[in-house]
């Protein structure tokens, strides 16, 4: 089972740029956790990884097309959660790639959260890009006041405001 994940964790770095120390997901990256989990030192493969400039999907959220793994989580998010469907996989194979409708950007009300579910950080919000690291942040439990569920919050503070 541990080499199984460790091929599948190969081909999901295939095209994933190691930059984890600049990457506004560090700390909280799930693939990084399973590299150093499971994950080897080299690799089998040795063709050029793919390279893409960044896109607008939004307002709100900006996609670097090189670390996305395609995982669609942010499509099923708009699909499912949001019931606005601007996300969509285009293309197929080595050159599917996440994107918006063009006459229907991603600036809904819910857009934001497309970062906060992206297991990579591929997705950023533009408010946040390069301006913090989870280890710098304070995390704060709080309960939302304007529903009647009074649902869970958590809020990341850094010394002069709320960053999340």
């Amino acid at each position: 089972m541990v080499q199984e994940r460790k091929n599948i964790l190969e081909f999901l770095l295939l095209n994933h740029p190691l930059d984890c120390p600049v990457c506004d997901q560090a700390g909280e990256c799930y693939l990084q956790d399973y590299s150093f989990k499971f994950g080897n030192a080299h690799s089998r493969f040795e063709e050029n990884k793919r390279v893409r400039s960044n896109e607008y999907l939004g307002s709100q959220i900006v996609i670097n097309h090189n670390r996305c793994i395609m995982c669609s989580r942010c499509v099923r998010f708009t699909q499912e959660i949001s019931g606005t469907s601007e996300l969509y996989v285009e293309s197929r194979g080595y050159n599917s790639k996440i994107a918006a409708l063009e006459e229907k950007p991603l600036d809904n009300l819910l857009a934001g959260n497309v970062a906060d579910i992206c297991p990579v950080g591929a997705l950023l919000s533009t408010d946040y890009i390069h301006k913090n690291r989870i280890w710098n942040l304070k995390k704060q439990p709080s309960v939302c006041q304007d529903c009647s569920v009074g649902a869970m919050l958590m809020y990341f503070l850094s010394k002069i405001r709320f960053t999340e």
